[in-house]
């Protein structure tokens, strides 16, 4: 089974889907960049220190990245996926332009629609703000757009998203800004303990 958490940067998503992983003996699996496999890593390498020109280019990477998880994937085991391919379609299409169609081919091409559900955490784009200033390393994205209007704007491109895909997936979401990482964490596991 493939559980991906989505949601704004400072949300808490690496944390719930690190101790979700280890809680329910599945596998955590950082996309784009999976640490077990040398192509990821690869690509992540690249899309960290190297911005590409074209939109497009960095979109390939990404879908690389994506087609070589789910190919390589067992079926049979749980993922806990940090980020999946909702996250392509928010910053992608919904903020950046690219067309739908094209996504949603590619994303069916690779498998990425074998993503089974979704935890979608929301926080309040200042407090988001606000952690992300705190933090001590950076990931992957475009921090010179680190400010509420723009947090906003992408966690309305979420809730969207997941609307969306509700008919397709079971969803679940969980508003992170007046609770703490275990009161999340409790809530997601109690989630996942009715749909496993």
């Amino acid at each position: 089974m493939v559980i991906c958490i989505e949601g704004v940067n400072g949300a808490g998503k690496t944390s719930l889907a690190k101790k979700l992983a280890t809680t329910l003996g599945g596998e955590y699996v950082r996309l784009p960049g999976n640490n077990s496999n040398p192509i990821c890593m690869g690509i992540r390498e690249i899309l960290q220190n190297n911005k590409p020109q074209s939109e497009y280019t960095n979109l390939m990477l990404y879908f690389a990245d994506m087609a070589e998880w789910f190919a390589c994937h067992d079926k049979n085991k749980l993922y806990i996926l940090d980020r999946s391919f909702i996250s392509t379609l928010v910053y992608q299409c919904n903020l950046g332009g690219v067309n739908r169609k094209l996504l949603n081919s590619l994303l069916t091409l690779i498998g990425a629609d074998a993503v089974d559900a979704c935890i979608l955490l929301t926080c309040d784009a200042d407090e988001a703000v606000r952690r992300l200033n705190n933090r001590e390393t950076k990931t992957l994205g475009n921090y010179k757009n680190r400010n509420s209007d723009f947090y906003a704007s992408v966690q309305n491109a979420y809730l969207e998203e997941v609307y969306r895909l509700k008919r397709d997936m079971q969803t679940f979401q969980i508003d992170t800004t007046n609770i703490s990482k275990q009161e999340t964490f409790e809530k997601a596991l109690l989630w996942m303990k009715n749909i496993l």
